[in-house]
């Protein structure tokens, strides 16, 4: 899977209002010893409708965005200076302006 280095932010992105970015940073995750999978699927589990988890990581988490789409999530992904911010939302999101 190759960064979206030419596509614009998708409106579901770049119009979330507050409270509905769930912002979970696997790097300090691994730093600290957690395993970032579990704490991701349980974050996902937790999750309401129409909110959205951004994950930063070191890495692209290729096996992490397979699971999360056979979960019903779809993504949009950007790779800056080696940072990977990764946005993940349900596909059948029902939320006005996330279409």
């Amino acid at each position: 899977m190759k960064p979206n280095l030419t596509c614009k932010k998708p409106d579901w992105v770049q119009q979330l209002n507050p409270g509905e970015e769930i912002t979970l940073d696997m790097t300090k995750l691994v730093e600290n010893g957690l395993e970032p999978m579990s704490a991701v699927l349980q974050t996902v589990e937790e999750m309401r409708p129409c909110q959205c988890l951004h994950i930063v990581f070191c890495h692209e988490p290729l096996v992490l965005c397979k699971v999360l789409e056979e979960k019903g999530f779809e993504h949009y992904d950007e790779c800056r200076k080696g940072v990977w911010d990764i946005y993940f939302r349900q596909k059948d999101c029902p939320c006005p302006g996330h279409t």
